[in-house]
């Protein structure tokens, strides 16, 4: 039988975007909040492990690029088995954005309503607080195609993504500043989703790139070029937060804790 936990919190995470002239070492700047004390989050579970500490808890979220997570302290779980897991990494965030969708592990991400060229799409989507949508891995890739197929069903079933090369012909970037022929902590960029024939060197003036729902990247004439944007977005801080450290002398009713 499980005893009730003592304390457990729930955080919750905001990527923040940089511009970048080299790669990233790391693919998001990531920042907790707690939200509340004897509370456990609903949203799905991506990865969970037995820690010592509230900074453990923390680092682990981080290298599992976590959209929050949930913490009891381990002398506060007074669990019947050891090993039972007391830090779990969240696949979704708390915060609630509105219109968006949460692909898990991944991001929250919405399309625009209105078709617009390409710097168009740059500045909606920062107005919704977010980047054009980075698509450098095969991950991404595959996951944001079915966004697309799902939200965009017709024959025009592309959207523009943060991915050109406006500054150098030939040498692309991400929204996020990075090269696609650099290397970062994950290894190179070595993914590619080109469609056939694409990119396309005959002409020079297609500099910017959509993802379609056939999990294809191709290159289009920026301004020209009329299309939805797929934004990648910062959740906001929440409205609430608690104060850190914990306090030794909280006690929650019974939370329960077991993995499903």
């Amino acid at each position: 039988m499980l005893k009730p936990a003592k304390f457990l919190i729930f955080l919750v995470t905001i990527p923040m975007s940089q511009g970048l002239e080299n790669c990233q070492n790391h693919p998001r700047n990531l920042t907790y909040y707690k939200i509340k004390s004897c509370y456990k989050s609903p949203s799905p579970v991506a990865f969970w492990k037995r820690v010592d500490s509230l900074e453990e808890c923390y680092i682990f979220a981080r290298e599992k690029s976590g959209l929050g997570f949930n913490f009891s302290p381990a002398d506060a779980i007074n669990l019947t088995e050891v090993h039972q897991p007391n830090c779990q990494v969240l696949a979704c965030p708390e915060t609630e954005t509105r219109n968006a969708t949460c692909i898990k592990s991944l991001g929250l991400f919405t399309l625009t309503k209105i078709s617009q060229n390409y710097s168009q799409s740059i500045l909606a989507c920062q107005k919704k607080n977010g980047e054009l949508a980075d698509v450098s891995s095969e991950k991404r890739t595959i996951l944001l195609s079915q966004t697309i197929k799902e939200k965009l069903p017709g024959l025009n079933n592309a959207a523009f993504v943060g991915l050109d090369d406006i500054e150098t012909e030939g040498v692309f970037r991400t929204s996020f500043g990075n090269l696609l022929t650099c290397s970062n902590w994950m290894g190179s960029f070595r993914y590619r989703a080109w469609a056939p024939g694409h990119p396309r060197s005959k002409f020079p003036s297609e500099d910017c790139v959509t993802l379609d729902a056939e999990q294809m990247w191709r290159t289009v004439k920026c301004h020209q070029a009329k299309l939805k944007a797929l934004c990648e977005l910062y959740p906001q801080p929440p409205s609430k937060v608690e104060k850190l450290p914990i306090p030794a002398n909280v006690t929650c009713g019974h939370i329960p804790t077991k993995q499903k």
